[in-house]
């Protein structure tokens, strides 16, 4: 899992027009400022004119949830900054500054250990600080930010962001020696101790900060005790090798877009966990004290995710010293979409002891890595590098990169310090381009298997690919990538290049190459990490699940909610709260579409799930139409094809494998809009005969048309859509590509006509003709003003598309009661999200209705609230406004999704909500109610 899901904090402001909302995302709290030049400690602290001033004042409190402590843009303080207290599930306690100006200044002095510390608490915000510890000291270990547990449980949420930590500096700086290590010291560092009571972090994120330059040792890195009884690098860290015991695993860690500049050691180092994101960061000039890959992971049971970082310039003291290292204990690691240049030993390192990762490596970019001449006792520099015993423990794939080595890199393209030889089963190199103006070839212990590589210059070739490519690639501008991973442009293929279409297929390929094209673009794999994209294809298949509401029997937590198997990431997962058979997750796709199939999306390639897939009309009759009940494909993607008209899909895990909770990072449903039109009673001026009626136009079959009696000018055909709706577009498929023009107009009372699209001057002769609109109607028509000659009027479908009419729309609505004439009950029909109504308070049984004018055949309504929380409540309708009928009973809700639907079959005027629950604290709210009818 590579989950990155940030909380939604709405925030409203008392500003011109607009007017006070009561917080609904998050207790109320208090805000205190904090001024250190003007600032006293003996103000209240609640206001910029009446702040504190020293972080004695700030460290003596406990503070509590939806608390803020702001401090004054370029002040400066010296010591430590360790404020008490923990916040609360969206109730975080926030650190961050106010005013204009530089951020705040946290200087440790000579006698701290750290200038920011947290300890055993939980749901903190810290932003845009500056953050310093040098200065003369006889501190061995000097922490920037040292963020704690100890025997406390599971803690929750701590988010360090835009801080801009720098000289961190400790004494005894060695340069090469042990003392230069220090694992875990330095600019961000979260360890956890103890071994009484399982401790481990849980959603930590660590984004958007600015680390170094000067940082002793490392930039950012997690460690704990709670390690299966592993090393605690007692004499580096300072943690207690004693207190080492079972592995207890911290989740969700989340290490992204920061820039790590010029650590002594390493830039970023997690460790102990199960599932890390480290993505979008920059690495520069790492390991000047002692030599050390600059992103390195170790002791995971899960999935670690390294993508789109820049990692450059790492120096030469000591030992490894490349960018990437999967090292002790690892489980699953995906190494892609990475830019890697100039570091001394090379781009990728295997230091797995103890274990037998699947590591996969794809879509990187490699510019003039392992050029190093044998140093310290290692051998000479290389892009590939095996050692600590990793060789033949687990597998690891390597395909899609591109590497460039320019003359005199006196780089190897693999090394092996193991000294044993890699089988195929263990190493593959596949669709790699190697292009070489000088290398010294490839170790002959590790090689592993080879195959549809692009060899070009230098030593690369190989003997055993068998489907080698000895050609020049035709880059654009090879060698020319500079600092920063939009600089590599020179490594896309030119038109023409034989490595177009030249690679093999392969499955779970992470579905886009580095630039973000979409694999395979006409479905043949390329060399490399550029999938050559020109001309013009197809559209791809759209997913109809996107972003629609999505629910499930059960979610691990917030974070893995049943939404995040359609957000479009597949770095996010649903995990169920359990792996029980029969486990079901669902998605809503709000309207019935012409489905053609599905596909998931699983974590990784390990396992054999067995699910089926089911899809129903009205969330109540389901049709099977996939099974997949004895499935043994381990495929990370999987596709289900089917044909099936349906506006809800279900896939139910009717076996999971292991020890496993159900889970997928993504479910896609595909298929195009269904046309209004289809089987509905269709007319026209006239027809050839009763093979040749006008329904021939909608009955979804090209092979039939509808032909007038004649070709004679403005003959006409309409279509009756039963009611009105939305419309948005319609679609003509003539018989042949021949010249046809015509007008569509559309009505609500199929007397008025307004006209949609102007094609009496056509010169289009696709067989497909597409016409885009807006309006709001009931029957639309099509005119034919004259045809190819000889021919008489005709076209074989006709298509209509757009959204159920909402009869809820600016209808009348009124609510026990309003917070104010800007709330009031009609802004939840307005058609504007951005409005909401709000009652005057949160208390259970706020009542709100709307008078829809008249009876309709009420098929489903559609509440979407203010927030991703929990609102119950139920929905009943009359026809009188006196006697109502439950049709939607939500007083049990458990959905957090923002959109709530709910189906019902019912004659109705009236429609009322009564909120039975609010989420504490909130006022009954919510932003848009909608009614459709059948």
């Amino acid at each position: 899992m590579k989950k990155y899901i940030s909380l939604l904090a709405i925030a409203l402001v008392l500003c011109g027009s607009m007017v006070f909302y009561p917080s609904v995302s998050s207790a109320a709290g208090t805000t205190y400022y904090v001024d250190s030049s003007s600032g006293s400690d003996g103000n209240d602290g609640t206001s910029t004119s009446t702040a504190w001033k020293t972080l004695a004042k700030v460290n003596g409190t406990t503070f509590v949830a939806g608390d803020k402590i702001l401090f004054k843009a370029g002040g400066a303080w010296t010591g430590t900054l360790y404020p008490k207290g923990s916040g609360a599930s969206g109730s975080p306690i926030i650190i961050d500054m106010y005013g204009t100006g530089n951020k705040p200044l946290i200087a440790g002095e000579a006698t701290v250990d750290y200038a920011l510390h947290l300890h055993n608490q939980q749901y903190w915000e810290i932003n845009n600080l500056e953050i310093t510890n040098d200065g003369a000291t006889t501190l061995a270990r000097k922490w920037g930010v040292l963020i704690t547990g100890r025997d406390a449980g599971t803690l929750n949420n701590i988010y360090l962001k835009k801080l801009n930590v720098h000289n961190i500096v400790g004494s005894g700086v060695v340069q090469g020696g042990t003392e230069s290590v220090r694992i875990g010291v330095g600019g961000i560092a979260f360890q956890i101790t103890g071994n009484t009571t399982p401790t481990n972090w849980n959603n930590i994120v660590v984004d958007g900060n600015t680390i170094g330059p000067n940082i002793q040792y490392y930039g950012v890195s997690f460690m704990s005790t709670w390690n299966g009884g592993s090393t605690t690098f007692e004499s580096e860290s300072g943690m207690l090798q004693s207190e080492a015991t079972s592995f207890y695993p911290s989740d969700n860690l989340r290490i992204t877009n920061n820039n790590v500049i010029s650590p002594g050691n390493a830039g970023i180092m997690p460790s102990d966990y199960k599932n890390v994101l480290i993505e979008n960061n920059i690495v520069s000039g790492a390991g000047w004290s002692h030599g050390n890959v600059p992103i390195w992971w170790q002791r995971s049971t899960g999935t670690t995710t390294v993508q789109g970082n820049e990692v450059y310039n790492t120096q030469i003291v000591g030992g490894d010293s490349q960018a990437f290292d999967h090292d002790l204990n690892t489980a699953i690691s995906y190494i892609q979409y990475n830019y890697s240049h100039d570091n001394g030993r090379g781009m990728y390192f295997a230091c797995a002891i103890g274990t037998a990762p699947d590591v996969t490596v794809r879509y990187n970019i490699s510019q003039n890595d392992g050029g190093s001449s044998p140093s310290f006792g290692y051998d000479h520099g290389a892009v590939f590098t095996s050692a600590c015993g990793s060789t033949n423990n687990g597998t690891v794939k390597i395909y899609n990169n591109t590497v460039y080595m320019g003359a005199g890199n006196n780089s190897k393209i693999t090394s092996n310090w193991d000294n044993a030889t890699a089988s195929s089963s263990y190493l593959s190199f596949m669709n790699n381009i190697f292009y070489s103006g000088g290398d010294l070839g490839w170790d002959p212990k590790f090689m592993g298997s080879a195959d549809n590589n692009n060899y070009y210059g230098g030593n690369t070739v190989r003997s055993d690919d068998l489907h080698a490519i000895k050609a020049d690639p035709m880059l654009v501008n090879p060698g020319s990538g500079g600092i920063g991973k939009a600089t590599v442009d020179g490594y896309k293929l030119q038109p023409g290049s034989p490595l177009i279409n030249a690679g093999a297929s392969i499955n779970n390929n992470g579905l886009r190459d580095y630039w973000g094209t979409a694999l395979y673009y006409n479905g043949a794999a390329d060399v490399g990490a550029y999938e050559y994209a020109s001309g013009t294809l197809p559209a791809a298949p759209v997913n109809l699940a996107l972003n629609k509401t999505a629910t499930a029997i059960s979610a691990q937590d917030a974070s893995h909610a049943a939404s995040s198997g359609v957000d479009g990431n597949v770095s996010t997962s649903w995990i169920a709260a359990n792996g029980n058979a029969n486990n079901w997750w669902k998605v809503d796709l709000r309207r019935n579409y012409q489905l053609t199939g599905s596909q998931i999306v699983f974590l990784n390639s390990n396992f054999a799930w067995k699910y089926k897939v089911e899809v129903s009309a009205d969330d109540l009759n389901w049709t099977q139409v996939a099974d997949f009940t004895t499935n043994t494909n381990t495929a990370q993607v999987q596709a289900q094809g089917f044909q099936a008209i349906a506006r809800y899909v279900r896939v139910t895990f009717t076996e999971t494998p292991g020890t496993n909770w159900t889970a997928f990072s993504e479910f896609q449903v595909l298929g195009e809009p269904l046309s209004l039109a289809l089987n509905k009673t269709a007319t026209a001026s006239s027809q050839q005969d009763s093979t040749r009626d006008p329904s021939k136009a909608v009955d979804g079959n090209t092979a039939t048309m509808w032909v007038a009696a004649n070709g004679n000018a403005n003959n006409w055909w309409k279509v009756d859509l039963g009611q009105n709706y939305n419309l948005t577009s319609s679609e003509i498929e003539f018989q042949d590509q021949r010249l046809w023009k015509y007008k569509i107009e559309v009505s609500t009372d199929d007397t008025n006509w307004t006209l949609v699209a102007d094609r009496t001057a056509n010169t289009s002769t696709d067989k497909i003709q597409t016409q885009s609109f807006t309006a709001t109607a009931r029957y639309v028509k099509v005119t034919v003003t004259q045809t190819p000659s000889p021919a008489w009027t005709a076209f074989a479908e006709f298509k209509v598309f757009g959204e159920p009419l909402n009869l809820a729309l600016n209808k009348t609505a009124t609510a026990i009661s309003q917070q104010d004439s800007t709330r009031d009950p009609s802004k939840a029909v307005d058609g504007n999200t951005a409005t909401m109504w709000i009652a005057a308070n949160g208390n259970a049984n706020n009542w709100w209705k709307v008078d829809l004018g008249q009876n309709y055949n009420l098929t489903s309504s559609e509440i979407e609230f203010q927030d991703q929380r929990l609102w119950k409540y139920k929905i009943e309708v009359s026809t009188d406004n006196t006697n109502w009928t439950l049709v939607a009973d939500r007083t049990a809700n458990t959905s957090t999704d923002k959109i709530q639907t709910q189906s019902f079959t019912a004659t109705a005027r009236y429609v009322k909500v009564t909120v039975t629950q609010t989420p504490s604290p909130a006022w009954t709210a919510f932003a848009e109610f909608r009614v459709f009818d059948s």
